[in-house]
């Protein structure tokens, strides 16, 4: 079947600017909109330090001098206990990929949720206090939040479900494309170590 002159320009006039609107959409999609990737890597609960920590934040929260990166959570006023085995730190740490060639991203992670044992949350430390936050492209960054909580009331399962219970909210500031929005859920992560308070062992 022979086309045409006409007929062919006609195709051909159709055929690119369809390939060239697949192109521009695969760029958009794979370079603006899903960029950005989170995961869950691990949760150390740190037991040793804990009771000073928590300490210096409350004076800091009765004073009105907290740091914009700290937030009371479930915190009344008063601490519910005065016994150091009581309380523990949780480093809830996770990953931030950012598949782009374009963009870069200033980043930052808070708690959003916790399903389980949430009045026990004390305070939290938002991402930015503990690590460097920009995300370069085509690269990967290891952040974490830092929760101050009350374990006086909760044996190791218990510590372990308030665990898998959180979510986390992480906003990705990109230098030309905007905000980008994710959570991190560590209902499936399995590294999970929480130390002895009583024996001052790690599991």
């Amino acid at each position: 079947m022979k086309v045409n002159k006409k007929t062919f320009l006609k195709i051909i006039g159709i055929t690119i600017p369809v390939l060239l609107a697949t192109m521009l959409i695969a760029i958009i999609l794979t370079q603006v909109v899903f960029t950005i990737k989170t995961s869950p890597l691990k949760v150390e609960g740190v037991t040793w330090d804990a009771t000073d920590t928590i300490e210096y934040t409350v004076e800091r929260f009765q004073s009105g001098t907290m740091f914009d990166y700290e937030h009371a959570w479930s915190f009344n006023g008063k601490l519910p206990s005065d016994d150091p085995n009581d309380f523990i730190d949780l480093y809830c740490w996770f990953e931030v990929k950012n598949t782009g060639y374009i963009d870069q991203y200033t980043m930052d992670a808070t708690l959003k949720n916790a399903e389980n044992y949430s009045e026990n949350i004390l305070f939290v430390t938002d991402a930015n206090a503990v690590m460097t936050s920009r995300v370069w492209r085509k690269s990967s960054k290891q952040a974490c939040i830092i929760l101050q909580v009350y374990i006086g009331n909760l044996d190791e399962n218990q510590i372990r479900e308030l665990i898998s219970g959180l979510t986390l909210s992480v906003e990705a500031q990109g230098d030309y494309f905007g905000t980008r929005h994710r959570t991190v859920s560590f209902d499936t992560c399995d590294n999970v170590s929480i130390e002895n308070v009583r024996s001052n062992t790690y599991d």
